[in-house]
């Protein structure tokens, strides 16, 4: 069908459960299978995140208390993504997190229109918690409850101007995530960015949903 219709002889994303059902004689006669390393998902523990106890996590735990110590009026808030005012806040410490990475609109696009989209939806099972400093949004964290005791974070923004909050949202979200009955969550993949993929493997995670790209071969 990719073939025809879209001129591919490849599919990409192909989760582990679906190459496990090929046979070995279809792998050796038909197609080649290799590991998409960029698009790994990576699974966390939500209860070593809401403690952040593991002697892996000191490093985030000392940040997580400096950002309580440093601002201890901050607040907790659990977003109502239909609150226009919620959704104008999130989209504005969007534009803020663009700047402070020196992101252009054109590499961030994708990202901000499936926010947008996201933000204008009220069908999924969402834990939102941001956490407030007065009236300003320091950070957000929008994730969604899934079966079998998954979530999976989709969007997560902080200012980096409050040493520390990027630690702290970490925590608070997997608490409520915890309260919510989730065991384990899915913080998608990195997709090759080096900074991101170095960001991803210092929070630990226990294990990674693999994806696999499978590419027809073409016999003379």
């Amino acid at each position: 069908y990719s073939i025809e219709n879209n001129g591919f002889d490849f599919l990409k994303l192909i989760p582990e459960e679906v190459i496990e059902y090929l046979s070995a004689a279809e792998l050796e006669m038909k197609i080649v299978v290799s590991e998409d390393r960029d698009n790994f998902d990576y699974i966390y523990s939500v209860q070593d995140l809401a403690s952040l106890l593991p002697s892996h996590y000191q490093k985030k735990r000392n940040l997580s208390k400096r950002f309580m110590k440093d601002y201890p009026n901050s607040k907790i808030v659990a977003l109502d993504l239909r609150d226009v005012l919620i959704r104008d806040k999130i989209l504005e410490l969007f534009y803020l997190w663009e700047r402070q990475q020196s992101r252009v609109r054109e590499d961030t696009k994708n990202e901000l229109q499936a926010l947008t989209k996201l933000l204008m939806t009220s069908e999924f099972s969402f834990v939102s918690v941001g956490i407030f400093i007065q009236d300003t949004l320091t950070s957000f964290s929008i994730n969604e409850v899934l079966k079998n005791h998954f979530a999976v974070t989709h969007f997560e923004k902080f200012d980096s101007q409050f040493y520390g909050v990027s630690s702290y949202l970490k925590q608070v979200t997997a608490q409520r995530l915890l309260q919510s009955g989730c065991m384990y969550l899915n913080y998608e993949q990195d997709l090759g960015i080096p900074n991101l993929r170095n960001a991803k493997e210092l929070l630990h995670p226990v294990r990674y949903l693999k994806k696999y790209t499978v590419k027809k071969i073409t016999r003379i």
